[in-house]
Parts: structure tokens; sequence; C-alpha cells
């Protein structure tokens, strides 16, 4: 037949496959050492970042529990002190 002759374009693309894949095995074995590593990572890892987590969330309430209470006696302590200066106001005589 009046054909083009691709057999040497076989025999290239298989002697360039048996480069690429020969290590192939031991890639793979590799690799999958690498991952049982990484999964014996995983859950310290997890750990720490969910313990992290959990130190950041209480200082955060802890914040905010000393401001709300700081700003309650900043708002209370001057309306008592007024309370205190003032013993018709107690009576409920708030008139001028």
């Amino acid at each position: 037949m009046g054909g083009i002759d691709v057999s040497w374009a076989w025999s290239w693309s298989t002697i360039m496959c048996r480069k690429v894949f020969r290590n192939e095995p031991s890639q793979i074995s590799q690799s999958y050492e690498q991952y049982k590593y990484l999964m014996f990572l995983k859950t310290p890892v997890k750990n720490s970042y969910l313990l992290t987590m959990l130190l950041i969330t209480l200082v955060i309430i802890f914040a905010a529990t000393w401001c709300g209470i700081y700003l309650s006696k900043s708002i209370t302590c001057p309306i008592q002190k007024l309370a205190e200066g003032n013993p018709s106001g107690r009576s409920g005589q708030l008139g001028l």
C-alpha cells in the first residue's frame, strides 16, 4: 500500500514510555510511604489546630466579658455616686 510508514513512531513511543515508566514501581511505593506518613500526622495536626482555635475562642470570650463588666461599671458608678449625693432623688423628688 502506498501509505506513510509509521513503524518508527511506534518504536519511538514504546522507547519513551519505557523510559518514563521505568521508575514507576519505586515511585508508587515512595508515594504510598509518604501518604502513610502524612496520614499518621493528620491527627496531631488536626488536634493542634483545634486546640489553637479553642484557646483563641476562650481569649475572645474572656475579653468580651471583661469589656462588658468594665463598660457596665463605668456607666453605673457615676450614676450610683449621683444617687448617693442627692438624697432627695431617692425619695422620688426629681424636680429642680
